[in-house]
């Protein structure tokens, strides 16, 4: 979102440097995901219905859910990769 009013997008070039600095594509899957799938509902929205992107999943739950999950690999701290 623009960082002057949240409720605007940013600019098309803002969001294609992001994009592009994060090696995302058309041709790669997108799973938009956060920490209960608010924000990832508005990653979702951009990537399939502003920038046609033809593989895009929510992860409905996010972080929340996946955590309630003692079995699922999650890595903490202060630097986690």
């Amino acid at each position: 979102m623009d960082d002057k009013n949240k409720r605007l997008l940013k600019s098309d070039d803002e969001i294609e440097g992001i994009i592009r600095a994060h090696g995302v594509s058309p041709e790669r899957m997108v799973i938009c995901t956060c920490g209960t799938g608010r924000e990832a509902t508005n990653e979702f929205i951009l990537f399939k219905w502003y920038l046609n992107y033809p593989k895009v999943k929510i992860y409905e739950g996010s972080f929340t859910e996946w955590t309630s999950y003692p079995e699922n690999p999650t890595v903490t701290g202060k630097s986690p990769r």
